[in-house]
This record gives C-alpha cells, structure tokens and sequence, in this order.
C-alpha cells in the first residue's frame, strides 16, 4: 500500500499535508479494523462495535479528502499568484 496523497504538496500548509496523510492512514486502519468485526465476529456486542467505529472511519476519510482538496486549492492559487508576478516583473 501506497502513502495516500503521495503528490500532494505545499510550500505554506505542509504540516497540514502531514496531518492529512495520518488522519488518512489512520481512518484506513479503523475502517479495516471495524469491517473485519462486523463480518466476521457474530456474537453479542462485538459487531456493533465495529459498527459504530464505521461513521468515524469513514468522517476521517471525507475530512482528509476535503482538507487535501483545500491544501491543492491554495498551492494552485498561490502558484498562478507567483507566476503572474514573475510575468509582470520581466515584462518591465
């Protein structure tokens, strides 16, 4: 298994990539964790446990995914910011 969000880089917010990327590993081990007990554990109160880890697994991945759309947005926005500068500088 690969980093998720191996590509995904910012000069300003990177620890906040950092960030992304554990919530992201960690969300992946949970959901994995609580699936296993849902299928596979059918006595007493083991499967809603696993069940009830699920909403947080799965909130884990959207927030990372939207925090990493966020993080891609304003390296995006940053870069056309520096590269217009840079354009009007050489164009004086």
């Amino acid at each position: 298994m690969e980093m998720p969000y191996k590509d995904l880089k910012s000069k300003n917010l990177s620890s906040l990539v950092n960030v992304i990327k554990v919530v992201t590993v960690i969300s992946y081990i949970i959901l994995a964790i609580s699936l296993v007990i849902v299928v596979f554990a059918n006595v007493g109160l083991i499967p809603v446990t696993g069940a009830l880890m699920l909403p947080y697994a799965i909130l884990g991945l959207l927030l990372s995914g939207f925090l990493a759309i966020l993080v891609s947005l304003e390296e995006t926005f940053r870069l056309k910011v520096t590269n217009s500068i840079q354009t009007k500088e050489s164009d004086l």
